[in-house]
């Protein structure tokens, strides 16, 4: 017995002194050692992890980028850079950046990765090219009758259930509802029916349980196969549950011949697309479930924030409301073509990403073997490194005013010269390289359409004027309830 006790109290002292060791050896002798970041950054990549289990992930980073300067260590092995050069260093098309190992955590299943969590260059080529068809200007432009089709039913809609103003009704939820519906029918054929009912599906909520559970994830790579053991039950069902209601889709989809080419049809039909063919189509629902998640959260948290903006800027929303009206003398005439131009609509659009970024935290790269220089600063090969987008935007260097909601910033040069020099190399929200959203050009299509339609048919009024657009970063924005009248215009039909 007594040699029991001395080999566990040998064992214990054997594995404190490791911790000590390893404790020093992170904060003073490690490759990251001279940049300044928290004490427990710097030890364990849970400190992280509780950050981004927050929900404040994008706060935090701008507070220590203020606090210790363009290079802060955010992890044992991980730094952030809120430097613009930095963009392209590191997810520029030849920096040879690979994405780091924490994006397995948004892979749905161990063997089909998606567009998002594939770290190899040559599959991640081979799953987009197809893809890049979908979403190129001449396919964009073919679907824009289903996209125009869904935004008079959410006009109509906003009418109806607000009873013309009467009710205020929570803009954030009925911009979710429009752009999970406009995907639903772009990629299935069939939208989710909430624009019409009024009535929230399930997969919002899944959608964004899985986003969560997958950002907490990917701030702590080592804790991924762990993860159905230690997160709550009930967010692994919910997650298993948005997987298994959009293989639901996928496979009544291919069960039809579609009216209409959807991006389905690309997946399926085009030569380049072998990369989706198997058996369990495990692939194919990869891809389903990425381009609802990504890009109905994305592109309505672009969409509710220029709303929130708008209304907040009662200057600027007149501004919007005399370039827009005119033009128009029925809802039939908004169409892409005549509003794709219209400088203030973009300036707006423009403005809402920047300060209220879709995309707010940072997207970590590894460095190659060799090292690398970023932002002028030499860093050693095989370590995390990223660009925080929020903080990025509202940085005084690059931005005049940061923190103020002013679209002439992207139309009128002065009184904005570093907005024009550096600013415009900063603001990147689609992201750059090989590896930028391939959604681009439908998200603009879908804003300049759902604002220009939204401005020219109602005169709205925020109910909470000194409410403030805080949102929580869980890789995607995830948007506070905004309550907004919204009353028809004289002499305006919705449908």
């Amino acid at each position: 017995m007594q040699i029991i006790c001395n080999l566990g109290f040998a064992s214990f002292v054997v594995l404190l002194s490791w911790i000590i060791a390893d404790v020093i050896y992170k904060i003073f002798f490690h490759p990251l050692a001279k940049y300044k970041g928290p004490l427990l950054a710097k030890v364990t990549p849970l400190w992280y992890f509780y950050i981004a289990y927050e929900g404040k992930r994008h706060l935090v980073l701008q507070k220590l980028h203020k606090k210790y300067g363009t290079f802060v260590r955010i992890a044992p092995n991980e730094v952030s850079i809120s430097d613009y050069r930095a963009l392209m260093s590191i997810y520029g098309h030849d920096p040879g950046c690979e994405k780091s190992s924490g994006y397995v955590a948004f892979q749905p299943t161990e063997d089909s990765p998606s567009l998002v969590s594939v770290r190899d260059r040559g599959l991640h080529s081979r799953m987009r090219k197809p893809l890049n068809k979908a979403f190129s200007q001449r396919a964009i432009e073919s679907m824009e009758p289903l996209i125009k089709e869904q935004i008079d039913v959410f006009c109509h809609s906003l009418s109806k259930f607000g009873k013309n103003g009467k009710i205020p009704l929570d803009i954030t939820q009925w911009v979710t509802y429009l752009t999970f519906d406009v995907l639903g029918k772009l990629c299935f054929g069939e939208n989710f029916d909430m624009i019409t009912t009024g009535n929230a599906n399930c997969i919002i909520e899944m959608a964004q349980c899985l986003i969560k559970v997958s950002t907490m994830y990917a701030t702590c790579p080592a804790l991924i196969p762990l993860r159905n053991l230690i997160t709550p039950h009930s967010l692994i069902q919910k997650r298993e549950r948005m997987i298994q209601e959009a293989n639901e889709k996928l496979d009544r989809r291919l069960r039809r011949t579609p009216e209409h080419k959807d991006f389905i049809s690309f997946l399926v039909e085009d030569k380049d697309a072998d990369v989706y063919y198997s058996e369990d189509r495990s692939m194919l629902h990869a891809a389903a479930q990425l381009l609802i998640v990504a890009g109905a959260d994305t592109t309505s948290s672009s969409i509710t924030s220029s709303i929130f903006h708008l209304l907040q800027n009662p200057q600027i929303y007149s501004k919007l409301c005399a370039e827009i009206r005119p033009l128009f003398t029925s809802k039939n005439e908004i169409v892409h073509q005549a509003v794709a131009s219209l400088p203030y609509l973009n300036a707006v659009l423009e403005e809402s990403m920047r300060i209220s970024s879709p995309v707010p935290a940072n997207l970590p790269r590894i460095s190659p073997p060799e090292g690398c220089t970023i932002a002028g600063e030499i860093l050693p090969g095989g370590i995390d490194f990223s660009v925080p987008t929020y903080a990025l935007n509202l940085d005084e260097r690059y931005f005049t005013r940061p923190n103020e909601f002013i679209p002439e910033r992207w139309i009128i040069k002065e009184g904005f010269e570093k907005d024009w020099e550096y600013g415009r190399l900063a603001y990147q929200p689609f992201s750059i390289g090989p590896r930028a959203c391939l959604g681009r050009t439908m998200a603009y299509m879908e804003m300049r359409l759902v604002i220009a339609q939204w401005i020219w048919t109602f005169d709205a009024e925020i109910v909470d004027k000194d409410l403030k657009y805080d949102v929580e970063d869980w890789t995607v924005a995830i948007k506070p309830e905004i309550l907004v009248r919204n009353t028809l215009r004289k002499d305006v039909i919705v449908l």
